[in-house]
């Protein structure tokens, strides 16, 4: 084997290319079908865009009246336009997948639960449908010209029933995702040019098992995350809580509380806090 030591800068002209991170790559060589996907989309939108043609047209240009500013200017465009081809193709075929491997019909049956609950929240509230909303409803070719002539007791049938396809494919997820995984292992294998699916299938259950497992190990060493769902805004100033044996005062964003001030049931402690240049200085209790 033969070995050589070059310097990058002058090598690439200051460019330096080294290879992307693995969590930043849109998919990877071994994925069979999304290579596959990728390559079919890439040839097809250099057909549309007309690549081929182009680069044979520029390339004679170049022949016959040399680096000229104008062949130099075509050239910068057909090269930008072909990498950004090429991202989108990329982007297109290599969709990530998130965390839980779900099977289409348990995301089609919450996609469509999360709709018809936007629908009646817009009907409920008197607004008209968001962009977000019509775009949601394209993408699942549900139709949404007659939503200002529905009633609402029309959407709150729609969104329990819904639900309910929602539970029932719940119910059955574990033998839905199995039925898909299947149908992925067999489309790789096509992809790859083999004829044994089982062994594709088993690989991919091996990568579920050890993403469950490191799941599992993030849930413990991170502890549980979730989203916040609701905001409680005061409607009063003060609150009393009986578990904490504390009177609480609301000021403006800020909370002060009262401590209970033994044995006097009907004495609290008063929490002064003042500021010095600006900055918040140690309180100090007193009774009251």
């Amino acid at each position: 084997m033969a070995y050589i030591d070059f310097d990058e800068k002058i090598l690439f002209k200051g460019l330096i290319n080294r290879p992307t991170e693995i969590h930043s790559r849109e998919f990877m060589i071994c994925q069979d079908d999304k290579k596959l996907k990728f390559t079919t989309l890439a040839r097809t939108q250099f057909v549309i865009h007309k690549i081929t043609e182009r680069v044979m047209a520029l390339a004679a240009d170049f022949v016959e009246f040399g680096a000229t500013d104008h062949n130099i200017l075509r050239y910068a465009k057909l090269d930008t336009e072909i990498v950004e081809l090429i991202k989108c193709a990329a982007k297109k075929a290599g969709r990530k997948k998130f965390g839980y491997m779900r099977s289409p019909d348990l995301v089609h049956a919450g996609q469509m639960l999360m709709l018809y609950k936007c629908f009646l929240s817009c009907k409920l509230r008197r607004q008209p449908l968001p962009e977000g909303c019509i775009k949601s409803a394209e993408r699942l070719n549900v139709d949404t010209s007659k939503f200002d002539t529905q009633s609402t007791k029309y959407y709150q049938q729609q969104v329990r029933k819904r639900r309910q396809e929602l539970w029932e494919v719940q119910k059955d997820c574990e033998n839905r995702r199995i039925y898909w995984l299947q149908q992925l292992a067999e489309d790789r294998t096509r992809a790859a040019g083999e004829l044994d699916w089982e062994k594709k299938m088993n690989d991919m259950k091996k990568t579920v098992e050890e993403n469950q497992v490191n799941r599992k190990l993030s849930a413990i060493t991170k502890g549980t995350h979730s989203q916040l769902d609701r905001i409680q805004v005061p409607t009063g100033d003060w609150y009393y809580s009986e578990k904490e044996s504390e009177l609480y005062h609301y000021d403006h964003g800020v909370w002060e509380a009262y401590p209970r001030k033994e044995p006097n049931p009907n004495t609290y402690w008063i929490h002064h806090c003042d500021f010095h240049h600006g900055l918040l200085r140690q309180g100090q209790y007193h009774s009251a």
